[in-house]
């Protein structure tokens, strides 16, 4: 603050600050934190932005996470790792959908991470929606691991019973 000399004294009065209150460094945007006066220093406090992971306006996507990252002003919208592929009755297909948008629009979930594929085959409908398709990888170990619990129970109680014969 500006000191004003007091007419009663040849001494210029003592420095003077802002107090707490004033703001020093207006927010630059929806993650930066407005700094205020220290009330105690004619210098404004270091820039600083809201922590990470604090929520900020929603982007509109049921598919990102609406936060401040920790080191931007402005808000980001990482993917949070819910959404997948939908596939309709008439074998069209949508990405970035959650399960129950997905099933709310009438459709069925692909999966977390599963994309559409497009029309490989040249029938009208998205390959990833046509019944019949190349198991997945989990979806193939799944049917060997299947395969080989019917084999060895097999093996197991074959072998048992002529044993205990």
């Amino acid at each position: 603050m500006a000191e004003h000399c007091t007419g009663s004294s040849a001494d210029c009065p003592g420095d003077q600050f802002e107090p707490t209150t004033t703001v020093c460094r207006a927010s630059a945007g929806v993650c930066d934190v407005a700094e205020h006066c220290t009330g105690s220093s004619a210098n404004c406090p270091g820039d600083e932005v809201e922590p990470a992971n604090t929520p900020c306006p929603d982007d509109g996507d049921e598919c990102t996470w609406d936060i401040c990252n920790g080191a931007a002003v402005t808000c980001t919208h990482p993917d949070n790792g819910l959404c997948g592929a939908c596939c309709y009755p008439d074998g069209s297909c949508a990405n970035d959908m959650s399960l129950a948008t997905c099933e709310l629009a009438g459709g069925t979930f692909k999966g977390v991470g599963r994309m559409c594929q497009g029309d490989g085959n040249g029938d009208g409908k998205d390959d990833l929606c046509v019944p019949g398709e190349i198991p997945t990888v989990s979806e193939w170990g799944v049917i060997i691991m299947t395969l080989l619990l019917l084999v060895g129970g097999k093996i197991y109680f074959g072998h048992r019973r002529h044993s205990i014969a």
